[in-house]
């Protein structure tokens, strides 16, 4: 039987997140995977919220990719483009990475095998 006003996750993955949206703590382990020249979503801002989560937070896993822009896992965009004044670019080496990366955190912390 589910509760439906007991509903929670139990692990997350984010792929373009917008930290600097984000207060409170963190209720779910999570990874989140940002791009260091991604210009919509800041690499600071996930790496402000990592280090400042609290004790009472569940544990956050950061990646950092040094050299990838917006767009790294979509393959429309191999090669790179600018929307609106932004780099696009698809960066295939980042992509397969990140999705292992995901893979193997929802294994562990939702169990199974990658």
């Amino acid at each position: 039987m589910v509760n439906p006003e007991n509903l929670t996750f139990k692990a997350g993955v984010a792929y373009y997140s917008c930290c600097a949206t984000f207060s409170g703590k963190i209720m779910f382990p999570l990874l989140i995977m940002i791009r260091q020249n991604d210009q919509w979503h800041l690499a600071q801002a996930c790496e402000e919220l990592a280090a400042g989560h609290t004790n009472e937070s569940a544990a956050t896993d950061l990646v950092v990719y040094r050299d990838a822009h917006h767009g790294v896992v979509e393959p429309d965009w191999s090669a790179a483009q600018s929307v609106l004044g932004f780099r696009l670019e698809h960066n295939e080496k980042t992509a397969q990475d990140s999705l292992r990366r995901a893979q193997e955190f929802l294994a562990r912390n939702l169990g199974g095998s990658p």
